[in-house]
């Protein structure tokens, strides 16, 4: 699930690697259905959420994910390390 989240992010958003990495939940506004997304430059984007993408991070988030490391925020793109 994850990685399907991450390629549907790349491919439909047009996202760097990096910037999936850096994304945060509190970078996505489900009401609205945007995505702010922090560019080259610290230049912060605000892009359309189409309907997939969203489902495939909501899919991602529901199932069963390693625990966070302790003082580690929660994020979309970012692995949790043991």
């Amino acid at each position: 699930m994850r990685d399907y989240a991450i390629l549907m992010l790349v491919a439909r958003l047009g996202l760097r690697s990096i910037e999936v990495a850096r994304l945060l939940l509190d970078n996505v506004d489900w009401r609205s259905g945007e995505i702010a997304v922090r560019g080259k430059g610290r230049r912060e984007d605000r892009l359309p959420l189409p309907v997939e993408v969203g489902e495939a991070v909501v899919a991602y988030l529901s199932g069963p994910r390693p625990a966070l490391a302790a003082g580690r925020r929660e994020g979309i793109g970012k692995a949790a390390r043991s």
